[in-house]
């Protein structure tokens, strides 16, 4: 990013003081706006946020100390914000002081809380304790997200909160500022990335909110000047080292709040500036902007790598805001395909877009989406290829339309990325958008889920339970250098070495390739393993489909069916993952299965075809 972007002296030129990023209650034409689809299905949220404001119990605070749950405590605290952005939002547009004293109450209780950070990230305090400290504040993931929402209900609200008292907006300003701009400007953050570690999605969406929150209070000095200059610095510390090509190494789910929390900054700081920082427009922002539209593999389920709930509908409201701050025709067609998808699964699917289930601040991308995307007229470009070399992601279709055909995608990188599995070289296959062989995905956070002495012990992270083989009885190993190498790209295939992803002395070599041949209708899988000696080696696929087992493993799931047929004699076993983890269940009900195919070998050269 240009240097000058990071000095006090950009910003005292070239603010826009009357930039606004929300719309005042009086400015009905935009409230009113929103009184058709979007109206109608953010009220049929209403019996969860028209209930009272959710309690947040000091008990369920110390349980993750006690237990290491996270979500009893968590849960209630983002209710209580995303029902105050639904109150602000209905009464918005409604405007008849039905819903007022919803949005003072809810307000008042977010104001009067001891201070905005979470359990599980309370150790971004100074005093890490089993409960919080009066005065004691970080700046997390959370307590930005906090403020962004506070300061939007602010800005829409100021003129009448303002005239019932003053307290409202001193009470707000002094809030943020604690929790928020003097830690941001302050503190030593890992996530900030001046240190060793590389910082991952925390950096922009701490950043963005930063930037949300200092725009909606509309107060422009040499404070807040600091805090844009420091902001430009931080975020660079992110944008300088991510790929040329776009790719995201924290997956399909993370992106949203990595990447797009990126281009809403530098969207955000494109009207702030008016248009003299203007990053928003390069090659390299946009090739980021595509990545959902090149990892689609289907209208329910995201790309399963890494931490991820597999079945994640798309913010198509989200998307459509990315695709017009960035110039991308594609992915405002991809909005509209996801738009679409919704609406034909209608309720079976969720009765409202994910993004107004949780009442994030982006809701209004929501309704702007759903007034424009049935006019738009714009091709979502769908390759039948695409690699990114940065993270060595690897995708290929049979088709370029939805809904493809065939679909693989490999993943050949190493094994410390950010919310890392240990999954180098790991792949998985759809049909017409039906799972077949999968990535699990993520189970409910807790506090081993970001522990390493703890979160290599779950069997959903451990490669032993991703489309990986046991090799000798072992598994892969956690770290940078534990990794694919020699990682080629030719003619529709993907071909590396894993040995060093094992880090075990009697592999002398593995060499992994698959890929998509399309002439036949197939996905081709071949593995070359060369020991020093004897061993056992079990191959395994993850799959949610129904299994029957002859001279080839056949699945059924919904209406398709697929094939593997292997030129090797296994003894096969079938193993049902019994899990009640919301998130498992949430994608694959109890239906998820590991099928395992040993032998005992010393060198083989194996083929697996799924057709």
């Amino acid at each position: 990013m240009n240097e000058k972007w990071k000095t006090v002296e950009f910003y005292r030129e070239h603010i826009n003081r009357t930039c606004h990023i929300n719309h005042r209650v009086s400015d009905r034409t935009y409230w009113e706006a929103f009184r058709g689809d979007f109206y109608e299905h953010l009220k049929k949220i209403a019996p969860k946020y028209g209930a009272g404001i959710p309690v947040l119990k000091i008990s369920d605070y110390m349980r993750f100390k006690t237990e290491g749950n996270r979500i009893v405590y968590e849960n209630p605290y983002l209710e209580r914000r995303n029902a105050f952005l639904w109150y602000v939002y209905m009464e918005a547009i409604e405007n008849e002081g039905k819903y007022l004293n919803d949005i003072i109450d809810t307000l008042w209780a977010i104001l009067e809380e001891t201070n905005w950070c979470i359990p599980a990230h309370n150790h971004h305090t100074r005093n890490n304790d089993i409960i919080p400290h009066e005065g004691d504040s970080a700046l997390e993931l959370f307590t930005g997200m906090t403020a962004a929402y506070v300061s939007a209900g602010y800005y829409i609200f100021k003129e009448k909160l303002d005239a019932i008292s003053g307290e409202f907006g001193n009470r707000i300003k002094k809030k943020i500022h604690r929790e928020v701009f003097d830690n941001f400007l302050e503190k030593d953050y890992w996530w900030l990335g001046f240190g060793e570690r590389k910082p991952n999605n925390w950096n922009p969406w701490c950043v963005c909110n930063v930037v949300k929150s200092l725009i909606n209070l509309e107060q422009y000095g040499e404070y807040e000047y600091r805090l844009l200059a420091r902001a430009a610095s931080v975020i660079d510390n992110y944008y300088s080292q991510y790929p040329q090509d776009g790719g995201c190494d924290e997956g399909a789910g993370y992106w949203s709040v990595g990447c797009g929390n990126l281009l809403e900054y530098l969207q955000f700081m494109y009207l702030l500036t008016d248009g003299a920082m203007n990053e928003i427009h390069s090659d390299k922002v946009r090739r980021i902007a595509e990545f959902p539209l090149h990892c689609y593999v289907s209208s329910e389920h995201k790309l399963g790598f890494s931490d991820l709930v597999v079945k994640s509908e798309h913010d198509f409201g989200h998307l459509y805001y990315v695709g017009k701050s960035t110039k991308s025709s594609a992915v405002m067609a991809l909005a509209k395909i996801c738009y679409e998808k919704w609406q034909e699964h209608g309720e079976g699917f969720g009765e409202v877009p994910r993004a107004m289930q949780v009442a994030y601040d982006r809701v209004l991308y929501t309704a702007e989406a759903m007034s424009e995307l049935p006019n738009l007229e714009a091709e979502a470009e769908f390759s039948k290829l695409h690699y990114y070399e940065g993270i060595r992601l690897f995708v290929a279709r049979q088709k370029k339309e939805p809904s493809f055909g065939l679909f693989l995608a490999v993943k050949a990188n190493h094994n410390r990325e950010s919310h890392n599995h240990l999954d180098t070289g790991n792949y998985i296959v759809y049909k017409n958008e039906v799972p077949f062989i999968v990535d699990a995905g993520s189970r409910v956070y807790d506090a081993g889920s970001f522990s390493l002495e703890q979160r290599y012990k779950y069997w959903h992270t451990r490669s032993g339970y991703h489309n990986l083989p046991i090799i000798g009885g072992k598994e892969q190993v956690f770290g940078a250098e534990y990794k694919a190498e020699n990682v080629a790209v030719h003619n529709d295939f993907i071909r590396f070495q894993l040995e060093k992803a094992y880090d075990e002395e009697f592999i002398n070599s593995y060499v992994r390739e698959i890929g998509l041949d399309r002439e036949n209708s197939r996905v081709v899988l071949r593995e070359d393993l060369d020991m020093q000696e004897i061993k056992e080696v079990t191959f395994v696929f993850m799959t949610p489909a129904d299994v029957e087992i002859s001279d080839k493993i056949s699945l059924t799931y919904k209406t398709e069916k697929l094939d593997i047929v292997f030129n090797h004699e296994f003894t096969i076993h079938i193993e049902n993952i019994d899990d009640n983890d919301k998130n498992i269940v949430t994608t694959w009900g109890n239906d998820l299965k590991r099928i395992t195919l040993t032998t005992k070998i010393k060198q083989g050269c194996f083929e697996f075809v799924i057709q």
